[in-house]
Formats: structure tokens, C-alpha cells, sequence
């Protein structure tokens, strides 16, 4: 097949130019013509040698034309020429995988099945069989974006473009913000679930819309769905927050003038964000979910994006009778929807009630209605599924609530804490943020530094715990010589030292306030 490459060829193939580690993501099979292949393998020629070599247009036209006469430097020339957007990778693999599908795939099993028919003894049951599931494999590396099943030499190779990912700082999934950030070890990861509760009133969904705000201003995929309030609600929240005013001014007729300028101020910023979803949606289904999610990747040409619903438990799925046993069945739905279409799920939930009955007499206590993760409502099956679990937790709440007279109610700051309740990599922590109900604002009260440095380092010696037991083959001591022989192992010495700042600096810290 002697004839130009397709464009999606073609611009795959100038994104590999620009960024050679993405060679690792593409599989050879997928081209449709032979100069598209014997490109690819060009470019693999200079990826694999010990010194890499730069693939500009003459190192590609003369190892190219070594393997195929067609690979002319008219050739060449326009492929350098040829538009492209290096963030569009994925759209333009999943675009050739779907053509290599409609036109190589398709046309071989018809032929496959035509040749069958013809024998002597026709198709039969198992060859019908044979082909459906060769077309479902198929369609499903197409949607799954990868491969399924693995030869363990796979496995390692795909792991190896993990790893390249790492080392550039690039295996990480970010928020939206920066604080949250330093501490979850992956981030909002394609695939995975987290999960932000709190009782009634704290603010954890002006929290969800600070994230989705600052999605929208970083350009990050996202998708916002409005379950619980309505358009004119939400759209009043987010302007309030993104322009720092109060709710009052927002909606006051006296000030509508003024809104109007202020509207088509942030429609002239947001209207050009092809990045950034609203849907305000009260009777959301997980069908529904798996379509939006098909055309927003679709529409943004990304293979990724964070999807946050408020409140998660308002989807149509999770009313019914028995709540357990509804909630278990449909996390595993929503677990099954992001891995098969590698978004992250951003849910917000309801806590139980039991902080709000719980009845206390001493301003003191009142840091014992904090939740945890108990709290969460049918919390066996939200918990288990998520990656990530937050609470958040405003103690001037409960204050102004239990102690309305108390003057330290008056005095003291509106604290919103987030904390990490669960994660499987990174430290159990609590982020504190200033609480501006009036502006539906929320500004992060920052950390002491050293202490931000301790926290994350001794989360790290944290997770090494284990794995020291096992190299000092502890397991099989008594506790008191587990205790003896860790702490005088190498790793047992610097973790002691690592407890012992974060002890210092904490009671460094209680003194100065």
C-alpha cells in the first residue's frame, strides 16, 4: 500500500516527533497503511538505539526510505507541515484505532466469515461465536483505550511508560488545588472514586465548587453536575466566589445593573473554555452519567477528566428500599463506569446525623463532633469504593449552634478543615481553609512549612513500615521484639526522629497562637 498516510496518521505520528516518550502509548497495529507503519517504526528505530537520536525530517527521511521507497522528502516535508495539537494525542490514537477498526478490522472478519459461509460445511454455532467475541475484543480495546489481557512482557512494557511518567513528574492528577495537591499521592487519578462528606451546613459543597472553580481556570477537563440545587442557585454561588461578592449583592434587584456588566465579563472569559461542563441535572441515572461522559471526552478530545456530582447520593439509582444493599450495587456500577472510561468520579455525600444529636456541655468539646468516616451514610460500600475519602468539618458551626452566647463563639475564626480520611498513598492529614459564607469563598490557611515538610517525609516512613517488618523478618517476634529490633534498624532510627519533630513542632506551634 503504497499512498499517503491518513491525517490521523499523520498527526500521531508529528505528536511522537514532539514528545518521543509517547511512542510507549501507540501499538504498531493500529496504522492503516504501510508508510504509517513503516513511519512508526522509524521513529521506534531512533526511540530504541542506547544514544537517542533527535528524529528531525532528514534522520526520518533516510532511515524511512531504507525500509520504504515511498518515505520521499516531498513526503516528509508536508508531515512537518501538518497540523496538530500535542494535547489532542488521545483523540487522534482513539481516531485511528476507530478507523483501523471500521476499515481493516471489520473488512477482515467479513472476509473471514464469507470464506466460512462458503466451505463446504457452512458456519456453524461456534464460528458465529468465535467471531462475535473477536469483534467484542476488539471494540474493547478501542473504548477501554488499551489493551485488556496482558503476556506478563506486556505488562512490564506498559508499566515501563508508567514509570517514564514518573520520572517526568507526570504520573500525577491534580485538583485543582495546589494545597490538596502536596498531599494525596496521585491526585484525582483516572479510575478511581473520591469522596468529600460532612453534615449539613458545613460548606463541603461551596468546597466541591472552589475545586471545579479552579478546574475551570486551570483548563483542567471537569464536569459539574448539579443534583441538589438549581441552575440559578449554583450559577449565583459561582459568580459570587469567582468575583469575590457577597450573595446579596448577586441577587439584589438594586444591583442587577451592575451584575450585568460582571455577567458579560465572565461570559467573554468562559466562553472560549471548551474544557469545562456544567449540568444541572436532578434526576440523574448512571446511564445518563456513562453517556455524558461518552460525548464530554468526545467533545473535548480528552481521554480524561474529573466529573464531581453534588450530592452523589441524589442519582436516581440510589433511591430504593433497602439503602444497603442499593448503594453497594450501584458504587460498583460507578467503580466499573470510571475504569471503563478513565474519568475521576468527585462525589459528594450526606454524613448521618449522629454530630447533630450528639449533645456536649463544654465549649471545650466541641472538636468531638468531628467526623469520621462512620459518619458517612451507608458508609460501608461509599468508603470501600473510594480512593480517596475527605471530611470536612467548620467547628464555629457547631459553635454558633450549641453556644450561641458564649462570646468565644464571636471571636473565633471561621475554620473549614478538610480533612484526608483515607487514601492508599500520601498522609492522613488536615487542610485548614478560611470560611467565607457571605462570598461563597473559601482561601487556604497556610501551613507552617517545616511542618508541611515533616508531614509528607514522615508519611513516607510511614508507608515503609511494613515493608521493614518483612526485610527484618519481624513478623514472626513477640511485639516487644518487633519494638526492640525496629527501632534499632536504620529505618526504625530515622522514623523515631521524623515522630519526634512533627511532636516539637506541634508543641512549638500551640505556643505561638
Amino acid at each position: 500500500m503504497k499512498f499517503a498516510p491518513a491525517l490521523n496518521e499523520q498527526q500521531l505520528i508529528r505528536c511522537i516527533i514532539t514528545d518521543s516518550d509517547l511512542i510507549l502509548e501507540v501499538e504498531s497495529k493500529y496504522f492503516i497503511t504501510q508508510i504509517g507503519k513503516d513511519l512508526f517504526k522509524t521513529l521506534k528505530y531512533f526511540y530504541d538505539r542506547d544514544n537517542p537520536v533527535t528524529p528531525i525530517q532528514t534522520n526520518i527521511l533516510n532511515e524511512g526510505n531504507r525500509l520504504n521507497d515511498a518515505i520521499t522528502e516531498e513526503l516528509t516535508k508536508n508531515l512537518f507541515e501538518v497540523e496538530y495539537k500535542l494535547e489532542d494525542f488521545q483523540f487522534y490514537y482513539d481516531s485511528l484505532k476507530n478507523d483501523n477498526f471500521k476499515k481493516v478490522q471489520s473488512e477482515k472478519i467479513m472476509k473471514e466469515m464469507l470464506k466460512k459461509s462458503e466451505s463446504k460445511g457452512g458456519l456453524d454455532r461456534k464460528d458465529i461465536r468465535d467471531f462475535a467475541e473477536s469483534i467484542v475484543t476488539e471494540l474493547d480495546e478501542i473504548e477501554y483505550h488499551d489493551k485488556v489481557v496482558f503476556t506478563y512482557g506486556e505488562a512490564l512494557e506498559k508499566y515501563k511508560k508508567i514509570n517514564i511518567k514518573r520520572q517526568k513528574g507526570e504520573y500525577f492528577f491534580r485538583t485543582g488545588d495546589p494545597n490538596l495537591d502536596k498531599f494525596l499521592g496521585e491526585g484525582f487519578a483516572p479510575g478511581y472514586i473520591t469522596t468529600l462528606f460532612s453534615a449539613t451546613g458545613i460548606g463541603k459543597s461551596m468546597y466541591a465548587l472552589s475545586l471545579v472553580n479552579k478546574q475551570i481556570n486551570r483548563f483542567m477537563p471537569n464536569a459539574y453536575f448539579s443534583l441538589e440545587l438549581g441552575f440559578d442557585t449554583t450559577m449565583d454561588r459561582l459568580i459570587s466566589q469567582r468575583n469575590d461578592l457577597s450573595m446579596d449583592f448577586v441577587r439584589s434587584q438594586e444591583t442587577a445593573q451592575n451584575m450585568a456588566g460582571i455577567i458579560e465579563k465572565e461570559r467573554k472569559t468562559l466562553e472560549n473554555n471548551k474544557y469545562s461542563r456544567l449540568i444541572v441535572e436532578p434526576s440523574l441515572s448512571i446511564d445518563n452519567l456513562e453517556y455524558y461522559v461518552k460525548r464530554f471526552r468526545n467533545e473535548m478530545k480528552k481521554d480524561y477528566l474529573i466529573v464531581t456530582i453534588d450530592l452523589l447520593t441524589m442519582m436516581k439509582d440510589f433511591m430504593g428500599s433497602n439503602k444497603a444493599e442499593v448503594y453497594e450495587d450501584n458504587m460498583n456500577r460507578l467503580h466499573y463506569l470510571v475504569r471503563r472510561y478513565n474519568f475521576h468520579l468527585f462525589g459528594i455525600v450526606q454524613a448521618n446525623r449522629e454530630a447533630d444529636n450528639t449533645k456536649i456541655t463544654k465549649f471545650e468539646d466541641l472538636h468531638k463532633l468531628k467526623p469520621s468516616l462512620n459518619n458517612i451514610k451507608s458508609s460501608g460500600a461509599i468508603g470501600e469504593r473510594s480512593r480517596i475519602v475527605l471530611g470536612a468539618f467548620r467547628e464555629k458551626h457547631y459553635a454558633m449552634t450549641k453556644f450561641p452566647n458564649d462570646p468565644r463563639t464571636e471571636m473565633m475564626d471561621d475554620i473549614l478543615e478538610i480533612s484526608i480520611m483515607k487514601q492508599t498513598s500520601g498522609p492522613l492529614t488536615t487542610l485548614e481553609y478560611y470560611f467565607v459564607g457571605k462570598t461563597s469563598s473559601i482561601f487556604y490557611k497556610k501551613m507552617d512549612e517545616e511542618m508541611e515538610t515533616i508531614i509528607i517525609k514522615k508519611s513516607t516512613f510511614d508507608n515503609l513500615f511494613e515493608q521493614t517488618l518483612d526485610k527484618l523478618e519481624l513478623k514472626r517476634f513477640t511485639s516487644n521484639e518487633k519494638d526492640a529490633k525496629f527501632v534499632n534498624s536504620p529505618i526504625g532510627k530515622m522514623h523515631r526522629k521524623f515522630h519526634y519533630e512533627v511532636c516539637m513542632l506541634k508543641d512549638k506551634l500551640k505556643r505561638t497562637e
